[in-house]
């Protein structure tokens, strides 16, 4: 048993959802690459389509980039366009790399792996766009060396995604990626493969990458299909408006979930307990969908001592005293131990204590480290670090904090975690320079507003009056 990322966050979904996020990963990967200098990039471009390839092309080239096409094929893995490129600091010149299914593709690839450096050369711009998951995995087979230089994921699809070829990847190829932090591989499959049965986990990465509108309306999987339309009709069900877009009975245990994080508040009790008997197998998603502690004692305790650094329940010394020998047992989870570091934090920053919660977040950090546990909660522990030290003008360590989140956030492959680290970064400079503070904080608040985080654009007005 272990809890992945107890706060999932759901967008609400704005008008014209997939184009406002394509034009934002556009957007973002075309400001990486104004940032370059001369130094290399190598991109991975996961595209759905002709029609979403189109858009990264328009995009770019509105942002003055100059996309050139230069496919592999099987006489040249590397064109001569590429080898010939003689850059500099001031480059703007993108090669479009294609064409890997032409011939044998393990051919093809293996020699594309060993010219890779001619792919990484000073003030050289490429780009491999994948528009199929079999195309993605033979790339990761036949060319590993290639795959572990790509320096960004970009993620373009549209809204006929899902009406792809039904293929999928190999289920080891998917854990790999979950331990590996490849949170824009995890989105594409979700969109791609998605006559497969989903993961509550993976379909709210797609949310948060703002594609989640490209399933709505399209042949897929029953259960993503229920996905797609809680997300999209949350806000309704919510506000009482429209009941929920299935029945309970029907939802499965993603599903089930779900709708206990998202939408439980509109539940009545008789719908709690439908959806505690959906999810009785499974302690992590019972406890984050708030319907108990699903039998473990771990979560038990760390559901009081959280009610505590909420301010929802008294000090009780012998809970937290309970709890940190639980997250020292045997078989707890590295992502529920980060969740019991966190929770500890809270609660000593509740009574004052500033060491206990410094130490509590310096044990979260080293173990969100670990193979395993969500990028989401590392983002989360950073950002509750990068904000303690910043609160006790510790400049050097809340320097290093965000360090880390500027690496981290672009892998995450979502306008939501961008925004956050504008928020991050707002925070950091205000005691400096509160006019550049001033301009993080307004894109960040554009940001949560154009992709559906009200609350969190909220947040970030009150950054901006502050």
């Amino acid at each position: 048993m272990d809890l992945t990322l107890q706060r999932s966050i759901w967008s609400a979904p704005p008008p014209s959802a997939a184009a406002r996020a394509s034009d934002h990963h556009v957007q973002a990967y075309a400001d990486w690459l104004g940032r370059a200098g001369a130094e290399p990039r190598l991109a991975l471009v996961l595209c759905s389509g002709a029609s979403a390839r189109e858009a990264l092309v328009d995009g770019l080239g509105m942002q003055r980039v100059e996309v050139v096409h230069a496919p592999s094929t099987p006489a040249r893995p590397v064109h001569p366009l590429v080898l010939n490129h003689q850059g500099d600091h001031f480059n703007t010149k993108l090669f479009l790399i294609d064409g890997f299914e032409a011939g044998d593709p393990q051919a093809v690839l293996e020699a594309l792996d060993g010219q890779k450096g001619m792919l990484r050369r000073m003030a050289t711009w490429v780009a491999l766009v994948v528009d199929r998951l079999s195309t993605l995995e033979a790339l990761e087979r036949h060319a590993p060396g290639l795959m572990a230089s790509v320096m960004r994921r970009v993620l373009v699809l549209d809204e006929g995604a899902a009406r792809g070829p039904a293929e999928d990847v190999a289920p080891e190829t998917i854990t790999r990626w979950r331990r590996a932090d490849r949170v824009a591989e995890l989105a594409f499959r979700e969109a791609m493969a998605a006559r497969g049965a989903p993961t509550y986990d993976d379909f709210s990465r797609l949310v948060r990458s703002g594609y989640a509108a490209c399933l709505t309306g399209q042949d897929v999987h029953p259960e993503r299909q229920r996905l797609a339309q809680l997300w999209w009709r949350r806000p309704e069900v919510l506000a009482g408006d429209a009941p929920l877009p299935f029945p309970l009975d029907q939802a499965g245990p993603a599903a089930a979930e779900a709708v206990g994080r998202h939408a439980g508040e509109a539940l009545d009790a008789a719908g709690r307990a439908t959806l505690a008997a959906a999810l009785k197998d499974d302690a992590a998603a019972t406890f984050a969908a708030g319907l108990g502690h699903g039998g473990s004692s771990v979560l038990d305790t760390l559901g009081r001592v959280q009610a505590m650094g909420a301010g929802e329940a008294d000090h009780d010394a012998s809970a937290i005293g309970v709890l940190a020998a639980q997250s020292a047992a045997g078989g707890v989870g590295a992502g529920t131990q980060v969740h019991i570091d966190l929770a500890l934090a809270a609660a000593a920053a509740a009574e004052g204590d500033v060491e206990g919660c410094d130490f509590a977040l310096g044990r979260a950090a080293e173990r969100a480290g670990h193979p395993g546990v969500a990028p989401e909660l590392r983002f989360d522990v950073l950002e509750k670090r990068g904000q303690l030290h910043a609160h006790l003008n510790r400049r050097g360590p809340a320097r290093d904090a965000l360090d880390a989140l500027e690496v981290l956030a672009p892998k995450l492959a979502s306008p939501f975690y961008d925004a956050r680290l504008h928020l991050a970064r707002g925070d950091f400079i205000a005691p400096l320079d509160p006019a550049r503070a001033r301009t993080e904080y307004v894109q960040a608040r554009v940001l949560f507003d154009r992709h559906g985080y009200a609350d969190w654009a909220e947040q970030a007005a009150c950054a901006l009056d502050a």
